[in-house]
Parts: C-alpha cells; structure tokens; sequence
C-alpha cells in the first residue's frame, strides 16, 4: 500500500450525463477540503454509438480543470455497468488507500460533506461494527433542525465512504441469504421492521437475474448478516438529483425537495457504537409512509412518463 493521503481519495463513477457531472463537480469543488484532495474518476465505457458521444463528453469534462489538487481518469474501454464498475472501484481504491469516499455523477454535495466524510472516516477507523460514513440522510421528523449525527444498521448509496477493513466483508454472492426465507423474524429485521421492502426487492431481482446489477443491496447484506451499522447525518449533506429519466437507479427515498442545503453541516457525532432507536425509529416512519400503494402508484406513473420521453436514455 502506497502511504496514506491526509484526506480520503473521492472514487467518482460516471457514464454518459455531463450536465448531472458538471453540477456534481461543482459542488464538490465548493468544499474547501477539494483542494488538498485526490478525485479519481472511473469513466465507465459506451453501450452503444449514441453514447459514446456523451461518454466523451463527460471525460472531457473530467479533465476540463482542476476540480480537485489531483483529478485521475480511470476510462474504461468497454461497458461492465454500475454495479461491477463501484465494486471493482472500490476494491482498487481501498486496496491502495485503506479508505475510500464514494460519489456518482447524479448528486450534489453541501460544502461541509468532505470535513464530515473525513472527519468520521478518521474517527470510527477502527471500530469494527461501523462499515459505512453516509452523506445522505432521511427528512426525519424532530431531526430537521439537528446537526448531530446518528447510527442506523443498514447503509446508503447516495454518497459514502467506507474502510478497506468493511469493504472485505463484502459478499457479492449473498452468502446465507436463503436464511430470509425461511426466518420471518431474521425477515423483518432484515426490512427494517416492515418500513421497506429489501427482501421483496431482492427476490424481485434475483427472478428477473438482474440481481448482478445492483451493489447497494449486496453491500446491505454483507452489513446485515455482521450487524454494521452507518453513521448518517440528521441533516443531508448530500441531494439526489438523477430522478429525472436519465439514469437507470430508480429509488423511492429521495429527499425532500427542501430537505438539502448546500450549508448543511455535522458538528457532533456519537461516542457509543450503537443504534440511535429514536432517530430509527422516525427514519422507519418516513420509509413506511414513502412505501405506500399510492407512493408507489405515483412513482410507477413518474417512471412511465420519463421513458415515454422523446431522447430519454438509461444511463449507468
């Protein structure tokens, strides 16, 4: 391993949306911390001749400044989709560094998301159970105005950083997770008490073999069958903006338009390496209300419109 930087290296996966990345970018450079840090972008390859224009487009963009004090462009060659993309990224990132924080092109990021993502990075470093520093969090009620910090058992991909030491126990193959079958107990902790359907999802995934194509609930897993746990902000220091038909990560738990500030901040995190029930327990009444037949009606419709869009393309 090469020796450790001050600040963890940024591992960006980007495909084929330069106006998402260009957002996204600067944003990142608003953080005053950008400029001592390393962005290491992993421009995934063309599917097609359509894309291939964007794609270059979006590498172009990569390398058009100094967005970071060193700016790296990993261009692959072919098409391997998100998923393989983050988890080859992040193997090669953390195996290098030790840590690792994990961004795509579809966000924005307050100017306090690198003090936070460092800061708790170098402070939970060797704490076995924390597998994940999340920059996103939920508009959870009686948090709106905190700025502390809080553990939840299950981990984001909206923005992250983790640990050579947890991504290890990453398992792609989902090992023992026929387990959730057959233990409707180990089931409905595993859906955070009911609040989300993880287990639905899964299955869904795995009957249509498209299971490969998502990390996120691999990596949930992988926290799960350990007991992980992520620290998450109670106010976002991350938005999610690729909701718009352009991307292929569909997600019901966007935040709320007015959830984010580009000033959000973090100014205290937790001693003991626990859940915090109160703060879950309001995060799981937001997921339950977000999951209802009519959430999930209007977002089936929002889906449908986008893709009936003339020029609406799926992206990585």
């Amino acid at each position: 391993m090469t020796p450790r930087e001050v600040l963890a290296p940024i591992a960006l996966f980007v495909y084929n949306r330069p106006a998402h990345l260009r957002r996204f970018l600067e944003s990142l450079q608003a953080c005053p911390e950008s400029a001592q840090s390393r962005l290491i972008a992993f421009s995934d390859g063309p599917r097609n001749e359509q894309d291939a224009r964007r794609v270059d487009a979006c590498r172009a963009l990569i390398q058009e400044r100094s967005w970071c004090r060193t700016v790296e462009l990993e261009a692959r060659p072919t098409n391997v989709g998100l998923a393989r993309s983050i988890a080859q990224g992040v193997d090669a990132v953390c195996a290098r560094w030790g840590r690792v924080l994990v961004v795509e092109d579809d966000l924005l990021v307050s100017r306090h998301f690198l003090t936070y993502m460092n800061e708790a990075l170098a402070r939970y470093e060797d704490e076995p159970r924390v597998y994940q520093v999340s920059g996103h969090s939920f508009p959870a009620r009686g948090y709106a105005r905190s700025r502390g910090s809080s553990f939840l058992p299950f981990p984001t991909t909206w923005g992250w950083g983790t640990w050579q030491r947890a991504w290890n126990r990453y398992d792609p193959d989902m090992t023992g997770s026929d387990e959730l079958d057959s233990d409707p107990a180990l089931r409905e902790r595993f859906d955070l008490n009911g609040s989300y359907p993880y287990h639905r999802m899964l299955r869904g995934l795995q009957r249509r073999g498209r299971l490969g194509d998502s990390w996120g609930i691999r990596w949930y897993w992988s926290m799960f069958r350990n007991e992980g746990l992520a620290l998450y902000p109670h106010r976002s220091l991350t938005s999610h903006v690729g909701d718009d038909g352009s991307g292929t990560n569909w997600g019901p738990t966007r935040p709320a338009p007015d959830e984010f500030d580009p000033g959000n901040d973090v100014n205290s995190m937790p001693d003991r390496i626990q859940t915090n029930l109160s703060y879950f327990a309001s995060v799981k009444r937001y997921l339950a209300q977000q999951n209802t037949m009519l959430r999930r009606g209007e977002r089936l419709f929002h889906r449908v419109l986008q893709r009936s869009v003339p020029g609406a393309r799926p992206a990585s």
